[in-house]
């Protein structure tokens, strides 16, 4: 644990701030560098300018409360944890906290130094740790991001855990700039896509298949043409397992490129194509035997 703690104190009652203080300053193992903002819009400003470990914000502020002032840093992109400091032992306003993302809730009427000290090295012990396990997770996504053809992780339910760079790429190119793929029920896109639309269905149906182990894999190439521009992909549903679940990975790849070279070849005669280019191909592979 850091010897030195960075704290902003956010209250409309000078008094309360004092009281607060000065228990601080009973931890003599650790040093608490404390600040005090009079209001949300105040500690907003300082918490721009300087960098804090944790904020101890009271409950009901002039003109806003603590649910508020969390939702208000997170639109600015602060993600300083939060302690929440009430002087009404209130259920609503706690789980209202928790649900707003603060990581305690404490009644003003039963602080002492030494709850304060174990709080505020519980909330930066669980902000270490989340931070940590984000690192972890960012090494695998900034691999997947490292790849240019679009890639989606399918869970068991058929919904979207993560997507590359390369997806969302795409995805804003064809207007859903603002589109959060995680949690997308990937199935029922393509299920709703799939009334106008036989390359749709065939992949809801072999993801399905792959999920369900009656397929280790499938591929596919299909035409995606577009008002202005002549398109084709190649789509691959590979299956593999992890924590006990049956999980797909799902990439398109644009072979446009190949797809126009085998068109002019054929339109010169000089290279034999057996297979209409517009065609959906489908290739199935079941290599492990199904469950």
């Amino acid at each position: 644990m850091r010897k030195i703690i960075k704290l902003l104190i956010i209250d409309d009652d000078r008094d309360d701030y004092t009281v607060i203080r000065d228990l601080l300053a009973g931890v003599h193992h650790r040093r608490y560098d404390v600040d005090w903002a009079p209001s949300a819009n105040h500690a907003l400003d300082l918490m721009h300018r300087k960098a804090y470990d944790v904020c101890l914000v009271d409950f009901y502020l002039t003109g806003t409360t603590a649910v508020e002032f969390i939702q208000l840093a997170s639109q600015r992109g602060i993600g300083v944890p939060v302690i929440v400091l009430t002087g009404q032992d209130d259920e609503t306003a706690e789980l209202a906290s928790q649900k707003a993302g603060a990581v305690e809730f404490l009644p003003k009427d039963d602080l002492t130094w030494r709850l304060l000290d174990r709080s505020i090295r519980y909330v930066i012990e669980t902000a270490d740790t989340v931070a940590q396990l984000r690192d972890a997770n960012r090494f695998p996504q900034s691999i997947l991001d490292s790849i240019s053809t679009q890639i989606a992780i399918i869970s068991e339910s058929g919904k979207i855990d993560c997507v590359n760079r390369a997806w969302t790429d795409s995805a804003a190119a064809n207007g859903m700039a603002d589109q959060d793929w995680n949690g997308v029920d990937y199935l029922a896109v393509c299920d709703k896509a799939a009334a106008g639309d036989e390359t749709a269905a065939e992949i809801a149906q072999a993801i399905r298949d792959v999920l369900d182990l009656r397929w280790t894999s499938f591929a596919a190439e299909y035409p995606c043409h577009s008002a202005g521009e002549q398109r084709w992909f190649r789509v691959s549903i590979t299956r593999f397992q992890h924590l006990q679940s049956c999980w797909a990975v799902v990439v398109h790849d644009n072979i446009t490129d190949r797809k126009l070279a085998e068109e002019l070849a054929r339109g010169a005669g000089s290279v034999p194509i057996c297979v209409d280019a517009s065609n959906f191909l489908v290739e199935r592979y079941a290599a492990n035997a199904p469950r």
